[in-house]
């Protein structure tokens, strides 16, 4: 989409952008339609949610650390990157409870 943007004039962006967006929803009710047709993998959805469990904490420590470099407030720093860093491992560890930590969704 960005780089189609620039055939485009700057006024007609809005009105490409909206129909990017009703492209995109458009597509998610697709894929529902289309898992009638489909069998439907559990254990895919799972090892897909826990990457993207591995992704978001990666990038919350990078945030907290990039975070810390306030230089005049240490103190409130160190406790928002205390507290980021309690709420990314509670979040892992819910991730990692609920699915029991087996190879590919298995839970147990």
């Amino acid at each position: 989409m960005w780089l189609s943007s620039l055939a485009f004039p700057e006024s007609a962006l809005p009105f490409l952008r909206a129909g990017a967006t009703l492209l995109l929803i458009s597509t998610f009710a697709f894929a529902t339609w289309s898992l009638s047709f489909r069998p439907y993998y559990t254990a895919h959805v799972a090892e897909r949610y826990g990457l993207f469990t591995i992704i978001v904490l990666g990038e919350s420590i990078v945030v907290t650390v990039a975070g810390l470099d306030t230089g005049s407030n240490v103190i409130a720093a160190l406790v928002a990157a205390l507290v980021a860093a309690l709420a990314a491992g509670t979040l892992g560890l819910a991730f990692y409870a609920r699915f029991g930590g087996g190879r590919h969704g298995e839970s147990g």
